[in-house]
Order: structure tokens, then sequence, then C-alpha cells
């Protein structure tokens, strides 16, 4: 059997070293060929840093089904391998893959190994919020999120719902009986340039999912038509450098630029919707190394925020605290709220 690495790994940028691989095992034999178990060991040179015994569940973990038979002259992807937390001073991952092949009435067992590379990722963008008032990340890029492991460039991506500044809450409670995108507090909402770019690519055309509990489904006819679904309605700046950035999901028809327009940052670009692969209105952001998401070979690229306030809240007796925090520049958690710094006082929803 011949194992390689589709691509090198990008470390991540949260707080500890964390990376995604995507691995192809090929199967140039006239038998089928069984991996039976997997370990996985991290190195530095020839020094082995740390072993995991993935074991059985390496198949079905990361709510990935992963094939274990190779068929004769076949090959099968394995995506989506989540390696957290990888040691400081590693700089190359190791797979160890044991296999078995029958012969007759016995089984023949071998041990195969694969090395993948592993680098820093680049120094991250520093961003601005792309929005007044507060927002809660929904999901942000650890290595299990289905950012981390769906493709198209969204390694490193967040998405944001906003809040009620009253009560706190993302969705009304109406919504849950409704699902009018009109009884969130996040559809609509005015969504500004992060950075300075130029506008590279605009869909404004997809209608806005209205009344969904469980995610679109689309055939497979409509998938290769317009494989861009999926991110809705969207605009991707060219930031230079080639670096690019998605704002997606936003609304039909409220796109404000159009390809060629060059924009600063804090303009106005669009209104959040809840278009493309969305059941609720939020926002979905990412940097990436290539214009077009549907790339096979596009990658995502670490970002930052600037200058915002990190809302923390905390329980403590029969009351709820909350700490805040000001950020020169960060990467928000999964679940964190914030808000731009300073606010701006022109909308009333954001006092």
């Amino acid at each position: 059997m011949r194992p390689s690495p589709s691509a090198v790994t990008t470390l991540g940028s949260t707080d500890h070293r964390d990376a995604v691989v995507r691995l192809t095992l090929e199967n140039p034999s006239d038998r089928r060929i069984h991996v039976t178990d997997v370990r996985i060991s991290y190195l530095r040179g020839s020094q082995i840093l740390k072993t995991e015994e993935r074991g059985p569940d390496f198949f079905t973990r990361d709510r990935i089904e992963r094939e274990d038979r190779i068929d004769r002259g076949t090959r099968v992807d394995w995506p989506g391998i989540c390696l957290s937390p990888v040691p400081d001073e590693a700089d190359r991952v190791r797979f160890d893959l044991e296999l078995s092949t029958r012969r007759g009435i016995g089984q023949i067992r071998s041990l195969q190994s694969v090395d993948v590379p592993l680098r820093p990722a680049p120094s991250p963008r520093a961003l601005k919020l792309p929005f007044q008032g507060m927002w809660r990340i929904s999901q942000g890029h650890t290595c299990r999120t289905d950012h981390r492991i769906g493709g198209h460039g969204g390694d490193f991506a967040w998405d944001f719902h906003a809040l009620d500044p009253g009560s706190g809450a993302s969705v009304n409670e109406v919504y849950s009986i409704t699902r009018r995108n009109r009884d969130t507090v996040t559809f609509g909402r005015p969504i500004l340039a992060p950075a300075d770019g130029r506008v590279v690519r605009v869909v404004n055309d997809e209608p806005d999912n209205e009344g969904l509990r469980d995610f679109p489904r689309r055939s497979l006819l409509e998938d290769l038509s317009r494989p861009l679904w999926i991110i809705g309605n969207h605009v991707v700046l060219d930031l230079g450098d080639s670096q690019y950035l998605l704002l997606g999901h936003l609304k039909q028809g409220s796109i404000l630029v159009k390809p060629g327009d060059d924009v600063r940052v804090g303009e106005p670009l669009a209104a959040a919707g809840n278009s493309g692969n969305s059941i609720e209105p939020h926002l979905h952001i990412q940097v990436m190394d290539r214009d077009d998401p549907t790339d096979p070979a596009v990658a995502g690229v670490p970002a930052l925020f600037r200058d915002y306030l990190e809302i923390t809240g905390h329980n403590r007796d029969d009351r709820r605290d909350a700490t805040i925090r000001r950020i020169d520049a960060g990467d928000p958690p999964e679940g964190g709220v914030v808000r731009p710094f300073p606010p701006e006082r022109s909308d009333p929803r954001n006092e």
C-alpha cells in the first residue's frame, strides 16, 4: 500500500498547537488490505516526542467515517484527521498503519509508516470586526470544528451571531417556533469591510433560507452546477500578499459592491443573511490563499481581530457577572462575545 499526505499540514493559531491532516491510501496490490490499527507519533528530527494509540475509534472519530478496507487497485481518502495538541517542538507527525492481508486461509500482517511535515502557520493578518454591537462566536476553528475539517478554505473561519443588547440573546424565543429570519437579531444587520481590499467576487442572488430546521439539501447536479451555493451570497476581497477575505451567508440582494471596487476598512458591504448552507442567520468570515473557496487546492490562512472588547460571563452564587477585557489583537474563542472598541454611536442597537 502507498499512503501519502495530500498536503503539508498547517498548525493552528489557537491557545495550543493543533493540525488537520488528510491522507490518501492507495492499494496497488491484487488483494484487499485491511487497516487494523493506527498509531500517531510526533517527532523532532529522529526523536519521538509523543505517541498516541488511536485504536478502532480512529475510523469513526471526529464525526467522519473512515474506510478501513482498501480493495485491490483502489484508493481511499482519510480527511479531517485532527491532531490536538501538537507538541511545540514537533516538526513532523508519523502515522504507523497496521495492515492485514488474507493469503489463502492465513493472514499476513505488516506495518507501514508515512511522515507528514509540520510547518508553522504564517503570521496572522489583523482585521477589524465587520460589524457594530455585540456578537457571539457560534463556531470557531478548533481542530474538530466543521470549519477545520470541512474544506473550502475555512480552516481558520468564524461564525458570528448578533446579540440583543438588552437580553443578551442571539435568537428571539419566537424564532424557535416561526423560523422566520425577521425574528432574529442578526438578519439584516450591516456588515462592514474588515480590511482594505479590492472586490474580486460577488454572489448576490441566492435566496435566504426560511423555516428550516435542518440544513438544506441539494442534488449532485445542483452542487456541480453551482458549487458556491454552500457559502450563499458572499463577497471576496483581495487583501494583497496572496490572501483573500470572504464574508458569507449574506442577505439576498443586499451587497453594495461589485468586482473591481476598492473598499476601505469600515465601509458598508452588505447585510447579514441566511443564504447557502445555513439554517439561521449568521455571518461567516474567513481568510484563504485563493479567491475561490471551491478550488480543490484552497487553504485557510490564520487571522486575528484587533481593537475589540471580549465579554465573558461568570456564574457566582445567585448572580451572573461578566468580565470585560480590551483586546488589542486576538483570536476570539468559540462561545465568546465581542464588540468593537470603541463602539459606534450611530446605531441605537449598539447601545
